[in-house]
């Protein structure tokens, strides 16, 4: 099983069933930026040209957690296109895949993630939208990375207050 560019989440008895055979492209250096939106992640907490990039690892149970086969480094700067950005995370996964004969003919091992450096951030954990309890430094990091995602500032519209044009942030 290879799995690049999706959100499903393959169940535990199929990776067991094809025994250690089951690997996964995650947009990110792991052990950092693990879930299902490692680039907004990467934006919102200004790890995008630290930790930007491609890991190809082993499916386990636990999502985004598995020993690590290899991985390349492809920063997002300020200021870069997301659809070039795109292109050079699809350039290094074709990359990474060259690895994964040596991996089934076990003459290469993956290696363990350090949990001690993992981070995960599910769904719930990245804001997608303002909410009255924001701070101002989420906000601006909000609209700094939608702005990225996007490549525009958005207009943000709370209910029964003035909307935030997002413009001009640093």
């Amino acid at each position: 099983i290879v799995s690049f560019g999706t959100h499903i989440i393959v169940p535990d008895d199929m990776i067991e069933a094809v025994e250690g055979r089951a690997f996964n492209f995650h947009p990110a250096l792991l052990p950092r930026h693990g879930g299902p939106f490692p680039f907004q992640s990467l934006l919102f907490h200004e790890e995008a040209e630290l930790y930007g990039g491609m890991t190809l690892h082993c499916m386990t149970s636990k999502i985004d957690g598995g020993p690590i086969i290899a991985q390349k480094h492809c920063p997002f700067h300020p200021g870069t296109d997301r659809q070039r950005h795109s292109l050079a995370l699809a350039d290094a996964a074709f990359e990474l895949m060259q690895e994964l004969p040596a991996v089934l003919n076990e003459q290469i091992g993956p290696r363990e993630q350090s949990l001690g450096e993992r981070t995960y951030f599910p769904k719930d954990n990245i804001p997608v939208r303002v909410t009255p309890g924001m701070n101002m430094g989420d906000l601006h990091r909000f609209c700094r990375t939608v702005g990225q995602y996007f490549g525009r500032f958005p207009v943000i519209p709370i209910p029964g207050a003035a909307s935030i044009i997002a413009s001009g942030l640093p």
